[in-house]
């Protein structure tokens, strides 16, 4: 069992290690590794959604209830978050708010979704999609708001409210699911030839993303010893919480097929992804601390993983 789960892992952690050792022994400049990744998060990675949620039969898959099991549980995770940031470490509720974006924001697309495809094949993904395309828009709408909120007073409410829907709206990514689910909605139909080259790009979309993670990582391994007890703290929360409450709405609440739940469950159990960076970084907020926990929680998440694949089999 172990052999074949390290099977479905490894290839994943494989390809972010040559992306850290390429960058680390100079094969690759940070700066290339930056327009890799601004490649992969601009153009790839939104095709790659475009395309899947543009073919997924949206009356079959679409379901109210894994949305509600998945995200009821990643919220909870992030009050966690916030308030464990809070009372053990910053006793600063804006400086422990992007503690509370690392717990919430799992690494559904770079990790979560070759995981979910080697683990349980590529008909579970459809799944996974669904969750994919809300969880830019929901986790940046919750931090955002949050932050927002608690950084204005009541006289700028309108303007943070515009700067919410603004940054949300302007992502690649989120262009990408919103274009998906119009052109599917509307049954606007793509000519071959242009769904052929989408799906080229779509194709280089993961495996690239993963091979920059690991050159990005490089520039915050100095960070990662320092703030070991903050994100071990996000790792319990984000690799073992969020998939156990997952589980248990899931099954006892809300409901949902075994297959839902898997995806579900390994997609709660990633790690935190480049995004709690960014996020910690719009607002110049606990960025080492953010930085920390995408090293730490990514190389822990082989063995949570590991487990979590092993126990929902």
């Amino acid at each position: 069992m172990i052999q074949a789960i390290s099977t479905v892992i490894i290839p994943v952690f494989i390809i972010i290690a040559f992306g850290y050792f390429s960058t680390a022994l100079h094969f690759f400049k940070i700066n290339e590794i930056q327009f890799l990744t601004r490649f992969a998060q601009n153009i790839a990675l939104p095709c790659l959604l475009f395309i899947n949620i543009y073919d997924l039969d949206l009356y079959t898959v679409f379901n109210i209830n894994l949305l509600l099991t998945f995200y009821i549980s990643a919220t909870i995770c992030f009050c966690l978050g916030v308030l464990g940031g809070y009372y053990f470490f910053l006793k600063n509720i804006t400086s422990s708010i992007p503690i509370g974006f690392c717990c919430l924001f799992s690494n559904s697309l770079l990790l979560g979704l070759p995981i979910t495809e080697l683990a349980l094949g590529s008909e579970s993904l459809k799944s996974n999609y669904i969750i994919v395309a809300f969880h830019a828009p929901f986790c940046y709408l919750l931090g955002i708001s949050v932050m927002e909120i608690l950084i204005n007073d009541n006289t700028k409410l309108i303007p943070a409210i515009t700067k919410i829907i603004k940054s949300i709206i302007s992502n690649p990514l989120t262009i990408g699911i919103i274009l998906g689910f119009s052109f599917n909605i509307l049954k606007i139909n793509i000519p071959e030839y242009l769904d052929d080259a989408l799906t080229l790009l779509a194709k280089a979309g993961i495996p690239i993303a993963l091979f920059s993670l690991g050159g990005i990582l490089t520039q915050y391994k100095e960070k990662v010893i320092k703030f070991i007890p903050h994100s071990l703290m996000i790792a319990l929360v984000s690799l073992i919480f969020q998939p156990l409450i997952t589980i248990y709405f899931g099954r006892n609440i809300f409901i949902i097929s075994e297959q839902e739940l898997k995806s579900a469950v390994i997609t709660a159990a990633m790690a935190p992804g480049v995004n709690a960076f960014i996020f910690s970084n719009m607002y110049k907020k606990s960025t080492e601390i953010a930085a920390s926990s995408v090293i730490l929680c990514t190389i822990l998440s082989i063995i949570s993983s590991a487990l979590w694949i092993s126990y929902i089999k």
